[in-house]
């Protein structure tokens, strides 16, 4: 079986890629590492940036960042969405919606070292943001921002959604999912 470090501080996420890696076959391994975060809008930059600081002893490994896209706030906070989070929270980026369009998109890059080649797969899921933040938190959430993201086709916050939602909705993103295709190319 393949070996793969996965460099995250984020545990739900890892656990999502790693049921999505071991159906491909893979063991992903959780790596904890705190990047020096490049400041840019670019999420591949960011992504790249952080495959450079890391040091595999050989091993092939996979990284990955998002951000929150808001349209009608031009993009933000796009990549600075965890300091923005810190700052203002949820509730103080509905404000900064106010009454404004709430469309929006999530995007996502995992970057994959294999065989000392670099890939990125990228992955966008759209939405809107709420009008208020759920009270409810869900199990599995990777964020905060669950308590505001709707997913499209959907009219309620992820944090909201019962298990057989999340599972369907998780089918949809699973479709086009850029952990999948970065499994798939390690595999292949």
């Amino acid at each position: 079986m393949i070996k793969v470090y996965f460099f995250t501080q984020n545990k739900e996420k890892f656990l999502y890629a790693k049921k999505i890696f071991s159906e491909a076959g893979i063991e992903l391994v959780r790596k904890q590492k705190k990047f020096v975060e490049l400041r840019s809008d670019n999420i591949s930059e960011i992504t790249e940036n952080k495959m450079s600081q890391v040091k595999s002893g050989g091993v092939p490994f996979i990284v990955e960042d998002s951000g929150l896209f808001i349209n009608s706030l031009h993009g933000f906070p796009g990549a600075q969405i965890n300091s923005v989070l810190e700052k203002i929270g949820v509730g103080g980026l509905l404000k900064l919606v106010g009454n404004k369009k709430r469309a929006c998109f999530f995007k996502s890059v995992v970057g994959v070292c294999y065989n000392d080649r670099k890939k990125f797969f990228t992955q966008i899921d759209e939405g809107k943001i709420s009008r208020a933040v759920a009270r409810k938190d869900c199990q599995h959430m990777w964020s905060s921002l669950w308590k505001i993201f709707v997913p499209a086709g959907y009219s309620k916050q992820l944090s909201v959604f019962s298990k057989d939602e999340l599972e369907k909705i998780e089918k949809r993103w699973l479709k086009n999912s850029n952990f999948r295709r970065a499994a798939f190319f390690i595999r292949k």
